[in-house]
């Protein structure tokens, strides 16, 4: 966890070091950047301050020799079934429920779209109303 914790670590102190330059360099009439960098060096330190946590309550991994081969790491790394399908169904349609929550209220905000779906509703009333006296005179 050692090499982990170092590059978010580097991400930190990037984005500490790059916000007050960009801040200076755009004269500080571009908020959002400034904000944005620093805020991704907390985040960037919030991970390598947590991966550092846990690499030292795990101790030592065969990852982190740099003289280790590969087959040290081997052995069981979860628990879960490789040949089921519900991870696909299950990501497929939470994303399909997702686009549908992102695009739906953007829909909804849409007054043009209400305005269309309304008259579409009354157009349907008209011709229904029609269809009704075309066949009581029959």
């Amino acid at each position: 966890m050692k090499t982990e914790s170092f590059v978010f670590a580097l991400v930190g102190v990037f984005g500490l070091v790059m916000g007050p330059i960009y801040g200076i360099a755009t004269d500080w009439q571009e908020p959002v950047g400034p904000v944005g960098l620093l805020l991704a060096a907390g985040l960037g330190f919030m991970v390598a301050f947590y991966f550092w946590l846990t690499g030292k309550r795990i101790g030592y991994r065969p990852d982190d020799n740099l003289d280790g081969n590969i087959d040290e790491a081997a052995g069981e790394y979860g628990d879960f079934t490789p040949h089921s399908w519900w991870p696909l169904w299950l990501g497929l349609t939470s994303s399909i429920v997702f686009l549908g929550l992102a695009v739906g209220w953007w829909g909804l905000r849409d007054r043009r779209l209400l305005r269309r779906l309304r008259s579409r509703r009354l157009g349907l009333r008209a011709l229904q109303g029609s269809a009704r006296d075309v066949t009581s005179r029959a």
